[in-house]
């Protein structure tokens, strides 16, 4: 056994210390009135200025640092990927407003956390990559994602436009906005044609900047089960467009004002029926005109949000404040 005092290299008298926790390569962490103290060999390496309060320091397997507290206004579980990111103060609360008390990383790499305030708390998989603007994304607030199906995200911000992110490369990507005069609505990837689309208004990338298609105000873009039509739900009514061909249907009546009401999605199933959320109810398209489902359920009263179609040939219904009704092929409906 070996017992080392650490001498005070930073004050001239003595210190009050807050607390000590060992990290990787028998270093050690202290919190002395305020700063942070990084110990390797003996010796004080890093002084980190902090406003967190930690009552409990670790280092994770990967070498990141933990930290929990129990003070506000910085209380939570505070995580930094690695001692460099936390002199540097680049990380992230991710349990803000919890008071934590301690925190241990088990032999799995779960994170096990206890509170004052909400129990304990467990994250089986923490292996959380975090893209902000510490990242290299332009801001915070996201308001779309889509991705290919391997190995790209693509993510739509308010103010800067559409970024590419490649998860393994690490690597971000501006494939700037469509359109600077119109808000970003939503992005759709299709995998079967590799083509990124957004709205509104409807553009499609082509590798080196977006094609615009006029006059197509897109909220939501889905595509049919055969792969060659889109289907887009809109301000007013809503739209198609035949990928072969590129010819575009207005699907509104003049004789009929119902069918320029506000549509929030589009989306046809595998018998071929073509389901609209209207801004008040579900409808289903037919020829020139809207019916009502096929199907009576108490749920039908609220309007819809998103349709989805499901592998198993099932469609599925997210109500507003109706819950979800998946609807299966042979017609049985479960909420």
């Amino acid at each position: 056994q070996r017992i080392t005092q650490l001498t005070n290299q930073i004050y001239s008298s003595s210190f009050y210390l807050s607390g000590a926790w060992p990290i990787k390569d028998d270093g050690l962490i202290a919190f002395v009135e305020s700063r942070y103290l990084v110990f390797q060999h003996d010796l004080i390496t890093q002084g980190v200025s902090s406003d967190i309060i930690a009552e409990k320091v670790i280092q994770t397997k990967d070498g990141g640092l933990l930290l929990g507290s129990h003070v506000n206004p910085e209380a939570g579980l505070h995580y930094f990927s690695s001692i460099n990111h936390f002199a540097q103060g680049k990380g992230k609360n991710l349990l803000p407003d919890y008071l934590v008390t301690d925190v241990f990383e088990d032999q799995f790499g779960g994170w096990w956390v206890a509170t004052k305030n909400s129990g304990i708390l467990y994250c089986k998989n923490p292996e959380l990559e975090i893209y902000d603007e510490q990242s290299g994304l332009p801001e915070e607030e996201v308001i779309c994602l889509a991705d290919d199906g391997k190995n790209t995200i693509y993510a739509g911000f308010p103010k800067s436009g559409i970024f590419k992110i490649q998860i393994e490369e690490s690597e971000i990507q501006d494939l700037g906005k469509p359109d600077r005069g119109m808000d970003l609505m939503s992005l759709f990837f299709d995998k079967g044609r590799n083509q990124l689309w957004s709205s509104t208004p409807l553009v499609q990338w082509i590798g080196t900047g977006w094609k615009l298609f006029p006059n197509t105000i897109a909220k939501d873009i889905s595509i049919d089960p055969t792969g060659n039509i889109l289907w887009m739900g809109s301000t007013f009514g809503f739209s198609s467009l035949d990928l072969a061909t590129n010819n575009m249907i207005d699907y509104r009546m003049q004789d009929d004002p119902s069918t320029s009401r506000r549509t929030y999605t589009v989306s046809k199933d595998y018998e071929g029926r073509l389901w609209v959320a209207t801004d008040d109810r579900l409808r289903i398209w037919n020829t020139d005109h809207y019916e009502a489902p096929p199907f009576q359920h108490e749920a039908l009263k609220y309007p819809v949000r998103d349709i989805e179609l499901l592998g198993d040939t099932s469609i599925a219904f997210a109500f507003l404040g109706g819950g979800i009704l998946i609807l299966e092929r042979s017609g049985e409906v479960t909420q």
